[in-house]
């Protein structure tokens, strides 16, 4: 998702949410700060959709006990003070929702992502790769990220490992994704299936 515009004032996060139910498009929340996202364009959907149908096939054939969401659910930062929207991501088991300072449950936001997947563009593909990846870090249950270029075979997977970060680069349509915390693994061919059929993927 690209970021495009901020906000010039600070928000508390009631107005922040309080706007962004009444509002036409995303906005994440960077600690006081709103920031406009704009929509992704045809590759990045369609791979993004891919993921999740594989995810969701997976977890309902194999039983497992994992929740995946699109990107319209949002995941909170409590060490930040920041709300994202994750391209995919999946609950370590039932979804844990954020309560606001108020009291009010959130059933639009959680806290506990096992796995997080940002299918990269332009603007956004430095962010993912570093930053980002850096405030994921302080949420305690996550352990997989997955970077997923949309028009190349590229992805990168990111596995915490005793208490370290251990990476893998595949780039062949053979090269399976590996998932350990969550106990199974994605053929690229499979995530890369719409790319290849609508023949925009750079091989």
């Amino acid at each position: 998702m690209m970021e495009v515009k901020t906000s010039e004032r600070l928000f508390t996060i009631e107005e922040y949410l309080e706007k962004e139910d009444r509002a036409m498009h995303k906005h994440e929340f960077h600690n006081g700060t709103i920031i406009k996202t704009a929509g992704a364009f045809s590759p990045h959907n369609l791979v993004k959709a891919e993921i999740l149908v594989l995810l969701n096939l997976v977890f309902k054939t194999q039983k497992l006990p994992y929740w995946v969401f699109d990107s319209d659910m949002k995941v909170r930062l409590e060490k930040h003070n920041k709300f994202y929207y994750p391209d995919v991501s999946v609950s370590d088991g039932i979804p844990f929702y954020y309560f606001m300072p108020n009291g009010k449950e959130r059933r639009d936001i959680y806290i506990n992502p096992i796995a997080i997947v940002e299918v990269l563009s332009k603007s956004t593909r430095s962010k993912d790769k570093t930053t980002k990846f850096e405030e994921y870090k302080c949420i305690p249950t996550f352990k997989e990220y997955l970077l997923v270029e949309p028009e190349k075979v590229w992805v990168e997977a990111r596995h915490r490992v005793n208490g370290h970060w251990v990476s893998d680069i595949l780039t062949d349509l053979d090269d399976r994704v590996h998932l350990p915390h969550l106990g199974f693994s994605l053929l690229l061919r499979d995530i890369y299936r719409p790319a290849i059929a609508l023949d925009f993927l750079k091989i």
